[in-house]
């Protein structure tokens, strides 16, 4: 620990001594302590000093040259002033006491029988102790971090090391500010409020600085200390220590400095090694994704390589991002990939903490999940993944009330072979569910009924032969009725053709809904008691549906 100003009372010389002014002071660090010689003593000293003086060099200063004294040693943050009272003075200028108290310096009266030297040794004795303290603490810390660094125990094991040597929670984030990892999953999520510049009170080899932030689960805002990480030119991480229990001291950066440069080896390790294993993974994924002929042992000899699980069941899911808001008028190109990067982050590691069992790859503008459904079940699969897909997009809207999650899910492929066919499905569900009912933001292939014959389908426009000719008449009547009436043949259909619940959904009169019914059968000349000519008009307005929403979201060519 630091040696103070208030130690100063625990030497014998300091039985009779007394804080005169500037008591705020007490626990200023000591550094080192030097008797005043010359009245320009302030030329010569670093900081952090006790001055000893018996004002003598200062005897010929007026009142305000006092005063100017004290802002001047004040100014190179001396720690304590003690003088000597008896000898040259009998009591100590009021203006020295105004000033010390003002700038929160400690003035300390001693006797004039207390010798400099009973002061001197001890505390330079203390100091010396003091500093073989740090170099020993330091090199049981540097030897226990690089101990861990070196018998691969990873990032987790360095940061909790740190957590209980300094006292205060510890967070591994991004250059974005995204949690990777924390000693209190609580602190995760953060808002800054203010960043600050910071230079510890020691050598350091990497930059600090301070920030103020607002925690989601906490009331007050609290003060971090961050220090960047360059992991690779391209990949940089921030260590940030949350100052709740207690404020980063001297020791504290000692213990910091030999975490980051662990920090920075083991990760440079992990990044080296994820790299060339996530290159592995993504071939292996893309070959079996895309259908690639490949034998099963070779599959499953790649996968075993790499650690990966593709045996029993899977179902392939899609996520992407509705739309992701960007204000043009304030950000470049540049600035909206860098954000884009940053939200599929944020649903890459949401995916990722929020489904077990499951094969995550992320691709430039969706994410690609294969989860593994084996074990017995009360429920279908695609309610389950249902459940889990709509607690991710509670969360993610949780970090940002603007982003909205649409998902697709596919049927379940019983071995590897048949992953891609799920993986097709998945992307048809999204693809086509969100032209079908646009406002929906989660899509099961199975809920797509007979609009799974559509799919097959690239273009939507080459559907317009499907549609009846009952409906085409409808088609090619003026556009205000021809809404009108759209609309009502949709909600009557839907309601199993009653009149009653349909103007209750319109909410529109009883007799009007008749009316439109008959206009509808005059103009279509539909035979509503015909089974198969219904659903003949209701395939013709899902396609026509499917039509008119690839038009409005620019999916055709």
């Amino acid at each position: 620990m630091e040696y103070r100003v208030k130690d100063l009372f625990q030497l014998e010389s300091f039985g009779n001594a007394k804080i005169v002014s500037g008591e705020k002071g007490i626990n200023n660090e000591i550094k080192g302590i030097t008797i005043i010689e010359a009245p320009d003593i302030a030329n010569w000293i670093t900081g952090g000093e006790v001055l000893l003086t018996s004002l003598f060099a200062l005897e010929s200063f007026t009142d305000e040259q006092l005063s100017e004294f004290i802002k001047q040693i004040s100014d190179k943050e001396v720690s304590a002033l003690v003088i000597k009272t008896g000898r040259f003075i009998d009591e100590i200028p009021a203006p020295m006491i105004s000033t010390s108290e003002e700038l929160n310096l400690p003035i300390i009266q001693i006797p004039k029988d207390t010798a400099y030297a009973d002061i001197l040794y001890p505390v330079m004795e203390n100091l010396s102790n003091e500093e073989l303290t740090r170099l020993k603490f330091f090199k049981e810390t540097h030897d226990h971090f690089i101990a861990l660094s070196l018998s691969n125990q990873g990032v987790e094991r360095i940061i909790f090391l740190l957590e209980k040597i300094i006292g205060n929670p510890i967070l591994l984030c991004d250059k974005n500010y995204f949690g990777m990892f924390s000693t209190n999953r609580l602190l995760r999520q953060f808002t800054i409020l203010q960043q600050i510049e910071h230079t510890p009170a020691i050598y350091t080899k990497y930059p600090y600085f301070k920030q103020k932030v607002k925690f989601e689960l906490a009331d007050s805002a609290t003060e971090q200390l961050v220090i960047p990480i360059e992991v690779k030119p391209n990949i940089k991480m921030n260590l940030i220590i949350c100052e709740i229990d207690k404020q980063v001291e001297l020791l504290d950066y000692i213990a910091i400095e030999n975490a980051v440069t662990s920090l920075s080896i083991e990760l440079v390790k992990q990044f080296s090694v994820m790299e060339v294993e996530k290159r592995f993974e993504n071939d292996l994924i893309e070959d079996i994704l895309n259908g690639k002929r490949l034998s099963v042992s070779n599959i499953y000899q790649r996968a075993n390589l790499l650690g990966l699980n593709l045996t029993g069941p899977y179902v392939a899911v899609l996520f992407q991002y509705d739309k992701i808001p960007f204000n043009a008028d304030k950000i470049s190109i540049a600035d909206e990939f860098s954000i884009q990067d940053g939200y599929y982050k944020l649903l890459y590691e949401t995916v990722r903490e929020s489904i077990d069992n499951a094969v995550i790859q992320s691709r430039s503008d969706r994410i690609i999940a294969l989860l593994n459904i084996e074990g017995d079940r009360s429920t279908p699969p695609q309610d389950e993944i249902k459940s889990k897909i709509i607690k991710i997009q509670e969360q993610i809207k949780k970090q940002n009330p603007e982003l909205t999650i649409k998902a697709g899910i596919g049927n379940t492929a019983k071995d590897i072979i048949d992953i891609s066919r799920s993986f097709k499905e998945a992307n048809d569900a999204l693809h086509f569910g969100q032209l079908i009912d646009s406002n929906s933001n989660v899509f099961s292939y199975t809920d797509l009924g007979v609009f799974r014959v559509l799919c097959q389908y690239d273009n939507p426009l080459d559907l317009e032969e499907f549609i009846p000719n009952t409906l085409r008449n409808l088609q090619s009547h003026k556009q205000s009725v021809r809404n009108d009436l759209f609309i009502t043949l949709r909600v009557y259909l839907k309601n199993n053709l009653s009149v009653t619940k349909t103007s209750q959904e319109l909410f529109v009169h009883y007799k009007t809904v008749i009316y439109r019914i008959d206009r509808i059968k005059e103009i279509t000349g539909i035979d509503f008691n015909n089974s198969e000519e219904i659903f003949s008009a209701q395939l013709g307005l899902k396609i026509i549906t499917l039509i008119e929403n690839s038009k409005q979201n620019n999916l055709l060519n």
